[in-house]
């Protein structure tokens, strides 16, 4: 069965190519409205009809869940025990790129444009690994449910609205991540430091960064003689922060520099001194940390932004097993203490962790074993996918070792080959997987 299911995959290569060239044409930034239909905009709605068509055209049953996901089954039975979990959204491409981020041109082998691999190209495989069962009759005792969502980027409701609706099988992966097994997802803590300025500064207008989980690539500020200051750093998921250049600590240095004798130094040195250039680790927020599984605490100021008077700093923080909340809150509020900071807020999602021995994770090293012939073995991550709050769910593919797609960076993209392989990779997968007693 294997082997036919490969030889489909090989056929319609083009196919999947040719849907992931329309699906990455929609901007389709999460935005929420009030529009029952739309929940996440009318971009993201768009997308996920033209996901639900093409789900359609091969064989599949869908059903579009209120607009906050698309169910995908390879039966109309609604009995799914095993579920693969992607997102149809994006975060906003940003400036730098060298390709157009929403025409999915191909160069060399590799497809450009956002969403190429986070996560669109890895729902394209998903979904032709499922046809390519259906359609060559395998005997799925375990039926498969994929489910495409639309605001993974921003904080994942649609997974939390699935739950609600009880359509999350079992046993789940998510192919939003590396491969070969991600097991362990960091903690996430999201939090905001705000400070009043004094009365006569200078300073005017602050702004950084777009989205809090990506390394901010352009800052701006104002001063009160309309004088501008921009800086331009280098975007990278805040999972990573030491693939980037941090726009918004370049501003503060520069900031610091020309503001020496402004009333508001004093916060913008302080500001400066919570997140220095180039620091990752969270050391100067005093929050380093380190463990053997999932390694160390990284540390991104995601934010910067100055209204009514008031300085705030949005950071994003991925922390390791041995850190919670409570440690987080202390360590900061000790920080904290002698700077005109305070903590405004904090959101945290604690730490996932699957034991290597699931029956699900040993299926699926064993299956990207035998199609990439390359070691299976499990690892720790700072993202956060759709399986982190769902017990025994792993994260799964698709960004190889060694590998850098430029995932929430200018010019993302996917090797062409890499649709068809991992679809392969799925379907052995989920082949192997009927063999288990789920």
């Amino acid at each position: 069965m294997q082997e036919k299911v490969f030889a489909y995959l090989e056929a319609n290569q083009e196919r999947a190519i040719d849907l992931l060239k329309e699906l990455i044409s929609f901007e389709s930034v999460a935005t929420p409205t009030d529009d029952p239909a739309a929940p996440q905009g009318q971009a993201v709605l768009d997308c996920l009809l033209c996901a639900k068509r093409a789900a359609e055209g091969l064989g599949l049953s869908t059903m579009n869940l209120d607009g906050h996901a698309l169910l995908i089954d390879d039966t109309a039975e609604n009995d799914a025990k095993i579920g693969m979990l992607c997102h149809l959204d994006i975060v906003p491409a940003g400036e730098g790129w060298t390709h157009k981020p929403f025409a999915a041109e191909i160069e060399d082998g590799k497809l450009y444009g956002r969403g190429a691999t986070d996560d669109k190209g890895p729902f394209v495989s998903a979904l032709f690994a499922l046809a390519a069962l259906k359609n060559c009759g395998a005997d799925l005792k375990h039926h498969v449910r994929l489910i495409a969502g639309t605001c993974e980027e921003t904080g994942s409701a649609d997974i939390a609205y699935c739950k609600e609706k009880g359509v999350i099988p079992p046993h789940v992966f998510s192919p939003d991540a590396s491969f070969p097994v991600v097991n362990t997802e960091k903690g996430i803590a999201r939090f905001s430091l705000s400070a009043t300025l004094p009365a006569g500064t200078r300073l005017a207008t602050v702004r950084g960064g777009e989205v809090i989980n990506m390394v901010p690539q352009n800052a701006h500020a104002t001063l009160s003689d309309s004088t501008t200051v921009t800086e331009i750093g280098k975007a990278a998921h805040a999972s990573t922060p030491h693939l980037g250049e941090n726009a918004i600590s370049r501003l503060l240095d520069t900031l610091c520099e020309r503001l020496m004798d402004d009333a508001a130094y004093p916060v913008l040195l302080a500001a400066r001194d919570l997140h220095p250039l180039h620091e990752t680790d969270g050391a100067s927020l005093n929050l380093k940390d380190e463990e053997p599984i999932a390694g160390p605490l990284t540390a991104n100021l995601g934010l910067i932004d100055l209204t009514d008077g008031v300085l705030t700093l949005s950071f994003d923080v991925r922390y390791p097993l041995n850190v919670n909340e409570e440690i987080l809150r202390e360590r900061l509020a000790k920080r904290l203490k002698d700077t005109p900071f305070a903590l405004a807020d904090m959101n945290v999602m604690p730490p996932h962790h699957v034991p290597e021995e699931s029956a699900l994770v040993q299926s699926l090293l064993a299956a990207y074993e035998s199609v990439s012939g390359k070691k299976g073995y499990c690892m720790s991550m700072g993202g956060g996918t759709y399986v982190h709050d769902i017990d025994g769910g792993v994260a799964f593919g698709t960004v190889y070792p060694d590998e850098d797609c430029c995932i929430h960076s200018p010019d993302e993209f996917i090797p062409v080959g890499d649709l068809v392989q991992n679809a392969k990779i799925f379907a052995a997968s989920l082949l192997r997987l009927q063999e288990q007693d789920l």
